[in-house]
């Protein structure tokens, strides 16, 4: 009986969110780092692919920490990420170029996050004001990040 690959499996769980923890409250702190709202909804694919439960869980609350650090209303990603996983990439699996596909996801994230954005903004939450250039940076760097991981595998 092994006990100790579910211990050590437990700690990388909580470490990652901890890391992942410490990075938010940097990029809440410090406007140029990106919150990695398209790393996350990678990794959230590939954990769900995988039927890894606790560190899908681990980007669900990633996600909930990321919507209180930016004042959005909580479970807005999530049905974002939810629509985007289950509508949008059905149609989008069918290709073969699995590289452009990260790239393809991670425009999508902050397309619809920029979509969702103007649609609360139109509602009357006027707290929602984020620049389309802003976005088009973050999607440069997550696209730099992910062709990084991508490449290490």
């Amino acid at each position: 009986m092994r006990r100790g690959g579910s211990y050590s499996q437990s700690l990388k769980n909580i470490a990652l969110f901890i890391a992942l923890f410490v990075y938010e409250s940097l990029a809440g702190l410090l406007s140029f780092l990106p919150p990695l709202l398209g790393v996350f909804f990678l990794l959230l694919v590939h954990y769900d692919k995988e039927d890894n439960f606790w560190r899908f869980c681990i980007i669900l609350s990633m996600l909930f920490v990321v919507e209180i650090f930016n004042d959005m209303p909580l479970g807005i990603l999530l049905v974002l990420f939810l629509v985007l996983r289950y509508m949008a990439f059905l149609y989008v699996d069918t290709l073969n170029a699995k590289r452009f596909l990260a790239v393809l996801q991670i425009a999508l994230v902050y397309f619809g996050l920029y979509l969702v954005l103007v649609a609360f903004k139109s509602f009357g939450n006027l707290y929602l004001d984020i620049n389309p250039l802003i976005l088009v940076y973050y999607f440069v760097v997550e696209t730099i990040v992910a062709s990084f991981y991508e490449y290490s595998i």
